[in-house]
């Protein structure tokens, strides 16, 4: 073996010839003792690395390539390469289908695109994965590596401590030449020269042989080497982190934020704000945040874009694992278009907490439409996105609005609802269905059909809501969709849509304004005023929108605007009527008349007969725009509300027949009967009956006030509910029992089993002995007694407390309860997407879009920018 002495810059002997180099190495810097290289060693490392470099050729020639990205391997399988520098793969998550994906082996960004469109709750861990795979992400997660035993050459850099006079250690070079016979520069190379150059400290009193901080600098001409990397000794010298320059120059910032707050900080603005992203690129912005904090910087457009789509992927996991949880969920669907004609369907869920049985809600989905609206083409998109979020088996029912689209899609392809009243003729349900067309295919099929009735869609009912008819009485039936529509997913399990419910609010705006129009035609003195008063304040209205003018002295004469009516506002009509009657009780018919005739075209002015129209007009409608605001709201509201707020106008109405009434006595009674009409099916339903009987609010306290017939019906199918109820978790009980119980179990059936023989011989039992054991049908019989009988405290609301006496009727509350009579919750989803979509932000993409919404909607979920559930 032959062996190079190196230079001597120290006192010390030699070491062992037994030492590897890198021990040798760093035993010559602390001893500063000779340093000896096994040359041939090195050139069997240098043999190896050749070897493994013409392995490498060979597979590039045969084409057995290996993955160029090995850590994405459980998204994208490698398949083929098409080039040298394209590569074909197999995406992992859409088997069994083979979706190939090419992408070019410097950039990753056709398989996040594919992640992002197809896969996008797994965005975020596959963009995780992908930083930690990048180069920097390594340098970020790895460990420092030892220094390999059998490595060739690891220089140790230090830093030159200061002797205790404060003057550098003093410096001495050494240079060690080993010569070889080859052409090639390798250490077997007779041209090749190794210098090792040492830093010792020069000897001091207090540290006369110190050598600990001493710098080893390598070159080999014409070889690479390994980059250097600091020993033990040095990276405990060296602080950490590299001081900033504000704090090397005195700078106090103070308990500042870290940078990745600030730029969570900003998304959660633009989010809230709903504003563009382009607005950080502002030079005011740098500034504002420049003037907050000098060290920090603002993020870039592109950089907010990735943050956002991360948070958005995030908060579709956060959904998923909230939904998980829940046994019941309700959702609400309708659709818009924007100013620009783009067609959106919206969809929001909602549940209750298990504990306080709070409110919560999420937006699910706001996704373009393409194509015509159609009720299958809505009953897909609906499945889909049910199925995205695995709420299929738990939606408990869907409200839309009176939309003939979405009444044919629940009508074909949805879950029918139970009903208290007997069948009805099945002919003619089927003649008048024969006699429908088979879809309707136009963009007018989102057109509102003010005849129908409020109610539950019965599937396989195409018959409209008739005057007088009840035609939600079929038998609970479903009707598959698989032959009808094209699902995405496949199932054997055939997926049908759930019970559906025209949204209550929307029914009682017909019934305020279509129906009150109409009952006020049929009677010619109430319609000669009502067309003499509402005209003038229409006048009114029109001069206040047209002229600046008459705004301002308005606003002077009146201190306020005047309330405008508005054809898609609920209850603008009454709003604004209801405002004028304040103003002339209030003594100021005066000064609007004053306003009036001031104009340059005075109008006419209101007399005491218009007052006395306002005033009972506003009478009237009281009750009915109340109830609508009430059913319209979203926290504290229920199904079990439904029903009793209806009974509730009605007993109102009925109360005011007593009034004596100058004009609005045929409004009032053509009102009692729109309301009757409209809402006949639902008192006769069976989800709404029992979602009120279980409210601990109402019970059967209002049914027996309107329609106490019914009661014992709804008892009934209350205490059946309940038996279900009961049945269910002995069920659960039973299959948790544990397997340690199975020879008891097998013990009592025996016995059970002869008793069964013996009980046509024995003695029957007392009725005393018979009560001990009563039966499911007999304790359900009492439960729901008991609870009938119980007394609702406002302080309790609708929380356990409400309960606590009988707990079994709050999984019923729960399930029955769930759902929400109104689709307002979307209807304010798409007010905002009407503010962000205005002229100046037409093109704004609808995947940007859809982004922004539900992050903003959902921001109490996933709590961002301090927004905590």
């Amino acid at each position: 073996m032959r062996r190079c002495p190196m230079a001597n810059f120290g006192k010390n002997s030699s070491r062992s010839s037994s030492s590897n180099v890198n021990d040798e190495l760093e035993s010559a810097t602390r001893s500063s003792s000779p340093i000896v290289i096994d040359v041939e060693e090195l050139e069997n490392e240098d043999n190896e690395v050749q070897v493994e470099v013409v392995n490498q050729q060979q597979q590039v020639q045969q084409g057995q390539r290996m993955h160029p990205w090995p850590h994405l391997e459980s998204y994208f399988k490698l398949k083929s390469f098409e080039s040298e520098v394209n590569a074909i793969f197999t995406c992992q998550l859409c088997q069994p289908l083979e979706q190939c994906i090419k992408a070019h082996l410097s950039s990753l960004q056709n398989l996040k695109k594919h992640i992002a469109s197809k896969h996008s709750i797994e965005q975020a861990k596959f963009e995780e994965l992908c930083k930690v795979g990048s180069k920097r992400g390594k340098k970020r997660c790895a460990s420092p590596k030892p220094i390999a035993k059998d490595s060739f050459f690891q220089p140790v850099l230090a830093r030159p401590k200061s002797n205790q006079s404060g003057s550098m250690t003093d410096v001495t070079t050494a240079t060690a030449t080993v010569t070889t016979a080859s052409s090639r520069p390798s250490l077997s190379s007779p041209t090749s020269k190794l210098t090792v150059l040492t830093a010792c400290p020069s000897p001091s009193p207090a540290s006369p042989s110190s050598t600990a901080n001493a710098t080893i600098l390598t070159s080999l001409s014409g070889l690479t080497t390994p980059s250097p990397s600091p020993s033990k000794a040095s990276a405990k010298a060296r602080p950490k982190h590299q001081a900033t320059i504000w704090k090397a120059i005195g700078y106090n910032t103070g308990n500042s934020a870290s940078q990745e707050e600030i730029e969570t900080a900003i998304l959660d603005f633009v989010i809230e704000n709903m504003l563009p992203l382009q607005c950080i690129e502002s030079p005011s912005f740098h500034r504002l945040v420049k003037k907050l904090d000098q060290s920090k910087d603002v993020p870039s457009r592109r950089t907010l874009g990735r943050r956002m789509t991360t948070a958005f992927g995030f908060m579709e996991q956060k959904l998923n694992s909230l939904l998980e949880n829940q046994s019941h969920v309700a959702t609400t669907a309708d659709c818009w278009t924007s100013a620009g004609q783009r067609a959106y369907l919206g969809v929001t869920c909602h549940w209750l907490e298990k504990e306080s049985n709070a409110r919560q809600h999420a937006i699910i989905a706001f996704q373009r439409l393409q194509g015509s609206h159609t009720g299958a083409a809505l009953a897909s998109e609906l499945l889909a996105i049910h199925a995205k979020f695995s709420i299929d088996s738990k939606v408990v029912m869907t409200t839309t609005d009176n939309g003939a689209n979405f009444v044919k899609a629940f009508r074909d392809y949805g879950i029918a609802c139970r009903s208290l009243c007997e069948p009805q003729n099945q002919n003619e349900s089927s003649a008048s269905a024969a006699a429908e067309p088979d879809d309707i295919d136009t963009d007018q099929a989102e057109v509102e059909d003010d005849e129908a009735s409020f109610g539950f869609v019965q599937p396989g009912d195409n018959r409209d809501t008739a005057r007088g008819e009840v035609p939600f009485c079929l038998p609970l039936a479903t009707v598959p969709v698989a032959d009808q529509i094209e699902l995405d997913h496949e199932d054997d399990n055939v997926k049908n849509l759930p019970m559906h419910m025209r949204c209550a609010s929307h029914t009682l705006n017909l019934v305020g304004s279509t129906d009150a129009i109409a009952a006020i035609e049929k009677f010619p003195e109430l319609k000669q005023q009502f067309r003499k008063t509402i005209g003038k304040a229409q006048g009114l209205w029109n001069a206040q929108g047209r002229s600046s003018t008459v705004a301002d002295t308005i606003q002077q004469e009146l201190k306020k605007k005047l309330l405008v009516p508005n054809s898609t506002r609920w209850n603008s009509m009454y709003n604004s009527i209801s405002q004028l009657n304040d103003l002339f009780e209030a003594g100021m018919r005066t000064s609007v008349n004053k306003i009036m005739i001031s104009m340059n075209k005075p109008l006419p002015t209101f007399q005491l007969d218009d007052a006395t129209f306002l005033k009972e007009y506003h009478t009237v409608m009281t009750p009915v725009a109340k109830a609508l605001d009430l059913l319209q709201g979203e926290k504290n509201v229920h199904l079990g509300v439904l029903l009793p707020t209806i009974a509730s106008v009605l007993s109102k109405l009925d109360a005011m027949q007593t009034v004596p009434l100058n004009y609005c006595t045929g409004l009032l009674t053509s009102l009692q009967g729109s309301i009757i009409r409209r809402f006949e099916a639902a008192f006769d339903n069976t989800e709404c009956l029992l979602a009120a009987g279980f409210h601990p609010r109402f019970r059967l306290t209002w049914l027996k006030k309107y329609h106490a017939s019914k009661c014992s019906a709804v008892q009934r199918a209350m205490e059946v509910a309940v038996q279900e109820e009961l049945s269910m978790q002995a069920t659960d009980q039973a299959s948790a029992s544990s397997d340690s119980d199975n020879g008891t179990n097998c013990n009592n059936n025996n016995n059970i089993l002869e008793d069964d023989l013996l009980d046509a011989v024995s003695h029957p039992l007392k009725r005393k002995e018979k009560a001990r054991n009563p039966s499911v049908k007999t304790l359900a019989k009492t439960i729901v007694q008991d609870w009938l009988n119980g007394v609702w405290r406002p302080s309790d609301g609708v929380t356990d407390a409400a309960f606590k006496t009988t707990p079994v009727i709050h999984p019923l509350f729960v399930k029955f309860n769930t759902p929400l009579p109104s689709s307002a919750a979307v209807e304010r989803l798409f007010s905002v997407a009407k503010d962000v979509l205005r002229a100046k932000r037409a093109p704004l993409a609808d995947s940007t879009l859809t982004k922004l919404l539900l992050l903003r909607e959902n921001r109490h979920l996933i709590g961002l920018g301090g927004s905590n559930n």
